[in-house]
């Protein structure tokens, strides 16, 4: 897969697990094998492809079998389901179902994975192709123009759908990571709180204890004057430190988080 289309087709399947995505993978193979082998069987066995089996015996697995594809290169798989069911249908017109289903979930891959910009390149050149056959194997444009009409609204329509859907998922998801990170910055400026009164409390405790001390002793501990007096700056030094080291910490947490 491109990474444009990686890139896509994870926003679109909203970054689904990879063993899920490898499911889906292998359910389009299967999905794949189901519809060729059934339109061997409907092509042989049923009457809607008289004069045309051989030709839909070779040229319809080219669509059926692309199912399998259509999620790793969802722009070219589509691509390949208009332009070539453009010719059979121009050369070797049928009604088989089960190349009317493989068609679909072909181009549902162009409209719903492709990146914009392949889109807009893609779908132009397909409907440009499908008139342009049209009308070289002579048919008249009330012939094709109903279908082509519709089915390039269709793939419209799904596109805008499915994107409507995805930009609303995507919303939520933003809105479910903004709700996280408030409570992250809620968590840390109450822990910030409680550390900070707990270490104020305690360096308060020592000042005081300190003062007290210097009162009782009075005149006989004068030679401790000093020392004390250097501690109580030390204390009350560390709960201003301690007080500017949590404001930073909270002003960096709140800068990274919001």
């Amino acid at each position: 897969m491109t990474g444009h289309a990686r890139s896509h087709y994870r926003d679109g399947m909203r970054t689904l697990p990879p063993r899920l995505r490898l499911d889906l993978e292998k359910l389009d193979i299967a999905v794949a094998i189901v519809l060729t082998l059934g339109l061997e069987l409907e092509t042989w066995l049923g009457g809607n492809a008289q004069g045309h089996r051989v030709a839909l015996t070779i040229g319809g697995p080219l669509v059926t079998a692309a199912v399998a594809f259509r999620r790793r290169y969802p722009t070219a798989v589509g691509v390949w389901a208009g332009v070539w069911g453009s010719v059979m249908q121009s050369w070797w017109p049928s009604a088989e179902l089960t190349v009317g289903i493989a068609w679909i979930c072909d181009v549902y891959g162009l409209a719903v994975w492709s990146p914009s910009s392949r889109l807009r390149v893609a779908l132009p050149a397909v409907v440009a192709f499908e008139v342009g056959v049209s009308a070289a194997t002579g048919s008249r444009p009330k012939d094709f123009a109903p279908f082509v009409i519709i089915s390039t609204a269709a793939i419209l329509f799904v596109r805008l759908v499915v994107g409507e859907r995805d930009r609303r998922a995507q919303m939520a998801e933003r809105e479910r990571d903004l709700v996280a990170r408030e409570a992250v910055v809620e968590e840390r400026a109450r822990i910030a709180r409680e550390l900070h009164d707990a270490i104020a409390h305690n360096v308060s405790m020592m000042v005081g204890q300190a003062g007290a001390e210097r009162r009782v002793l009075g005149d006989r501990e004068r030679r401790a004057q000093l020392a004390e007096r250097e501690r109580d700056v030390a204390a009350r030094e560390a709960v201003v430190g301690e007080r500017a080291r949590i404001a930073r910490e909270l002003h960096d947490a709140i800068a990274h988080n919001v």
